[in-house]
């Protein structure tokens, strides 16, 4: 199966350790570095056999791990590059992949997340709302502590949000925004 590592293109949240930003496959192999694999597969043994100081981490989906990723909570993530070039091509963002496959004759890559500082997001969102009319300006916001899901049906296989579901699940959170106005 052909594998593939993604890399994060440092615009979103990352861990707030300092760590270089990982450029090639032997970055990945340092202690405290965290490699996600898809669960129930065998690239969990690819990630031992070539990065045996990294920790890893198994996903039951990849749009969870994809997450992960660019928000800077994996180091990379391992699966199959056609797999990874086709998300990106039909819109995931925040990823890139490294060049280079994973072990010789191996269609296994990896995508990495270069390591950035969590950026102030009220400061972010006002740059953003500069390009837009008032009534498509974002004025209240809360961060959750998960990303949406398809697993728990946030999110419909072709990545679009469910926002029925979305107000079901957060309808604490969504309810706080308003309650002092």
């Amino acid at each position: 199966c052909l594998l593939c590592i993604l890399a994060w293109i440092p615009a979103g949240c990352s861990r707030q350790e300092k760590k270089e930003a990982v450029t090639s496959l032997e970055q990945l192999d340092e202690e405290g570095r965290k490699i996600g694999v898809a669960a129930d597969t065998a690239d969990d043994l690819l990630v031992k056999e070539f990065f045996p100081k990294a920790e890893v981490e198994y996903f039951n989906d990849n749009i969870t791990a994809y997450t992960a990723v660019s928000q800077g909570k994996l180091d990379a993530y391992l699966y199959g590059r056609a797999h990874m070039e086709t998300a990106l091509r039909n819109g995931l963002t925040g990823l890139r992949l490294l060049k280079e496959n994973v072990g010789e004759g191996n269609t296994a890559a990896i995508a990495i997340s270069p390591v950035t500082k969590i950026p102030d997001l009220k400061e972010k969102i006002g740059q953003m709302n500069l390009g837009l009319s008032h009534p498509e300006q974002i004025r209240r916001w809360k961060l959750i502590d998960i990303p949406l899901s398809i697993a728990r049906e946030e999110l419909t296989p072709n990545l679009k949000v469910r926002r029925r579901v979305v107000e079901e699940h957060y309808q604490d959170e969504i309810s706080s925004m308003y309650a002092d106005h």
